[in-house]
């Protein structure tokens, strides 16, 4: 289980992905009013999750983790190093994460909408940066 940026790891992928799911769809309830609900992990990935909107029809879900790799590896390794963002790279790489989710074929549809969740851990990402 990966140390650096680690509020959202669990022991098993399809759980981490679900738990940052269940606050994603908790936040857009209290915030935009969706009233999204039973959210599952999808078994034939992507999507990597699904849940339904108030009508009942389903909605695809990726999730993304912001996060700097060679940090993690770094401190896997022992080193106690953090990413420091400089300006235009952390646009750079979400840019990279939203073309890859693009990119992919969703199983199990047709979807009312697909919802790409990108969070992070990072320790040296503001709110106001992000």
């Amino acid at each position: 289980m990966k140390t650096y940026a680690s509020f959202f790891e669990w022991y098993d992928k399809g759980q981490k992905e679900l738990g940052v799911v269940e606050e994603l769809i908790k936040a857009l309830n209290d915030c935009a009013d969706l009233h999204l609900h039973s959210p599952r992990q999808f078994a034939h990935d992507p999507p990597d999750c699904v849940c339904l909107d108030d009508s009942g029809e389903p909605i695809a879900i990726e999730v993304a983790e912001v996060v700097c790799e060679d940090s993690v590896r770094l401190n896997a390794r022992g080193a106690n190093v953090f990413r420091n963002w400089q300006a235009g790279e952390l646009t750079a790489h979400i840019a990279g994460q939203l073309a890859e989710k693009d990119n992919k074929l969703f199983h199990g549809g047709p979807y009312q909408a697909v919802i790409t969740c990108l969070f992070t851990d990072e320790p040296m990402l503001t709110f106001s940066e992000v």
